[in-house]
């Protein structure tokens, strides 16, 4: 007769964390093979368009493909455009691949059930400042290690926009695309491996989070960002208060790359940085309690995983399936694709 010892069903619980992270991982590679190719075809498309719509109000080609190229020169087509790619070629597949293939519905993705943490506002300085001194670490010792390049931000934002353009980037980039990202990221791929380990599934999420961004600064400062909004996902037991910090964190971040840019100068800028970083450093002091040690009511969740044979494998045995093989695997992911991306300028 077979016994299954403790080793096997260790084993075998690492067989399954690495089965879904890679389905996980295939999907997001899917999708962003779709949204490339939509763009390979789109001069066809293009052309279909023009051609449609001057048939349908009598309007020659000509004067639709000038109104057309006047409208995608703008700033604010390519934030529309953007929004609707993300929608169509990542949001939408996500909630079909978590409610076929994962079996989970969107309420249990996007959990809403349950308070926030109060006040949010310290968890941000908190989270803000382990975000930068990350990214300045990871800035300090790139530059002792390759080309300045290859370390560069990576993601720079446009100062010379309209007020149009303005509200249609603030509504991208800060509301937007953290309901969609806290979806993906901490719904979808947090929580569907949250029943291997909490490290196992913060890790991988924030790492693949990570890789959303380019450049190591802007890649570090996301990666933490990332796994403390699992955190506080896990703490509260739902997701708004990592929408909410991410939203926060973008408005912060196009007032302070965009909006004020616009009408002050360097030096003034300067001020503002610095008190900036006073105000985060006061203000972290209280969220490292908020964060770390108030208690939050969240719903049960369950850790059990079952072998093939139907055992049950014990929640002792099942926390954080294979971490340290993840954390090695993606570390090597990491550093060729950043330098990849940097090379070449995608």
């Amino acid at each position: 007769m077979n016994t299954v010892t403790e080793f096997d069903l260790i084993k075998y619980n690492k067989y399954l964390a690495r089965r879904m992270l890679n389905a996980i991982c295939v999907m997001l590679l899917l999708c962003r093979c779709a949204s490339l190719a939509v763009y390979y075809f789109e001069p066809y498309t293009e052309a279909a368009f023009i051609k449609a719509v001057s048939f349908i109000f009598g309007r020659s080609a000509n004067s639709v493909l000038v109104a057309v190229f006047n409208i995608k020169d703008t700033q604010m087509w390519l934030y529309f455009e953007d929004m609707l790619h993300r929608f169509i070629f990542i949001f939408l597949p996500m909630l079909f691949f978590s409610k076929f293939y994962l079996k989970r519905n969107f309420e249990e993705t996007f959990v809403v059930e349950g308070k926030m943490i109060h006040p949010s506002i310290t968890v941000y300085a908190l989270l803000t400042l382990a975000a930068y001194t990350m990214a300045n670490a990871v800035l300090v010792v790139g530059s002792f290690l390759a080309p300045e390049a290859i370390f560069a931000a990576g993601e720079v934002y446009e100062s010379a926009m309209s007020g149009y353009d303005m509200v249609v980037y603030f509504v991208s980039a800060c509301v937007f695309v953290p309901f969609i990202e806290e979806y993906i990221y901490r719904g979808v791929i947090f929580g569907s491996l949250r029943k291997f380990g909490f490290a196992f599934a913060a890790l991988a999420s924030a790492l693949i989070f990570s890789f959303s961004h380019t450049g190591f600064p802007t890649m570090a400062y996301a990666f933490v960002n990332g796994f403390f909004y699992a955190f506080i996902f896990e703490r509260t037991g739902n997701i708004k208060t990592a929408v909410f910090l991410h939203a926060l964190n973008n408005t912060v971040n196009f007032v302070i790359n965009d909006v004020l840019p616009a009408f002050l100068g360097d030096g003034t800028l300067n001020v503002i940085y610095n008190a900036e970083l006073v105000v985060l450093m006061v203000l972290a002091l209280p969220g490292i309690y908020f964060l770390f040690f108030k208690k939050y009511k969240k719903k049960e969740q369950t850790d059990e995983v079952f072998s093939e044979q139907g055992e049950e494998i014990a929640e002792k045995k099942v926390k954080n399936a294979g971490v340290l093989e993840l954390a090695a695997f993606f570390m090597v992911v990491y550093a060729a694709l950043g330098i990849a991306r940097t090379v070449m300028g995608i």
